[in-house]
Parts: C-alpha cells; structure tokens; sequence
C-alpha cells in the first residue's frame, strides 16, 4: 500500500507544503519515490510512515531538525497512525468537507459584505437622485436666465442706439433752431417781417 501527499497530510495534521519540506529534508530516510523529481508525484510507503511518525513526534515535542537527523541515523523510526487506508480516505474526505465549508463561510462573508456595499450604494444612489433632478432644474434655470440676459442686452443695445440716434437728431433740430432764429433776428432787423410785439 502506497500514500500520497494528502495522505500524509491527513493522518500527521499537518499541510501538504509541510510534507514536501520533511520529503526532501530527510529524503535519506524515505523510499526514492518519495521525492520523484520535478512534475513527479510523491508516493509514500510504510516505512516512510514511520519516518514521518518519528519526525512528527520529535516536531511536536520541540526537538530540531539535527535532533530528528541523528535519530534517525541511529535507525529510531516512529509508530504511525494505526488506521486502514479506508479511514485514511475517510480522514481526508472530512477534512475535505472542513475546508470546504470554511471557504464557503467565507465566501457567504464576503457575499453578505458585497450585498451591504451594494444597499450602501443604492441608498446613496437614492439620495443623489433629487439633488441631479435639482441640479438639472437649475441649469435650465440658469439656461433661461442667461437667454433673458441676452435678450435684455440686445433691447438694451437697441434703446442705448435709439438714444444715440435721438440725441443726433436733436442736436441736428437745435441746430435748425438756431438757424431758424438767427434768420427771423435777421428778418426782423431789416424790417421785412413783423415783430411779434
């Protein structure tokens, strides 16, 4: 009976990254497929599982690496955990199922906070509606006010010309006037139109 990664990962709880540290750290101790090479599988037998039995005990009693390497050396090998491959299948299926709900925990976390963001939003959205309908009455507003401003400018243009003109016209009438009195003067110096006394 051989075991994968993830069997091993089931049977010491530890992860996979972990049982690719202790396959090469101590690759001496392990059966050559154990560390198959690169794009290779990694298969464990038996006597791995003791290897990783040992190491996992020294591990857990805070012993080092050294320690586990000399321990080995001296051909010590750890008791592994007594279970048939089928309740080593069972072990990673449950801790399959412990992941997977854990990741959809925190995929429903995440779902609620994006739900939250998006009333947030359609609240603000909500609240920003009749300040745009306000700010479009007011460009019109202001539209209309500017189109008043131009036309009063124009009628003001126009009256500021008809004054000018009144005025040139009633420089023009006093200059008639004046031309007009200094002939009646004239005429009633010489005598040829009768005085108004």
């Amino acid at each position: 009976m051989t075991y994968s990664s993830r069997h091993l990962s089931a049977l010491f709880d530890i992860t996979t990254e972990t049982v690719r540290a202790w396959s090469e750290e101590f690759g001496t101790y392990l059966s050559t497929n154990a560390n198959p090479g690169r794009g290779r599988h990694r298969s464990f037998t038996e006597g791995d599982l003791e290897v990783f039995a040992l190491i996992a005990e020294y591990k857990n009693r805070g012993l080092t690496f050294q320690d586990i390497h000399i321990a080995l050396q001296n051909g010590q090998r750890g008791d592994p955990p007594d279970m048939s491959p089928d309740e080593v299948q069972s072990l990673i299926v449950s801790e399959q199922e412990k992941r997977l709900a854990f990741e959809i925990q925190v995929l429903q976390t995440e779902l609620q906070k994006r739900q939250a963001q998006i009333e947030t939003l359609m609240a603000e959205v909500e609240t920003i509606k009749p300040i745009r309908e306000e700010n479009i009455q007011l460009k019109a507003d202001l539209r209309y006010a500017q189109q008043r401003e131009e036309e009063l400018e124009e009628r003001l243009t126009a009256a500021e010309e008809r004054i000018h003109a009144l005025l040139a016209d009633q420089k023009d009438l006093q200059r008639e006037i004046g031309r007009a009195q200094g002939i009646l003067e004239v005429l009633k110096l010489k005598g040829d139109f009768p005085s108004s006394d």
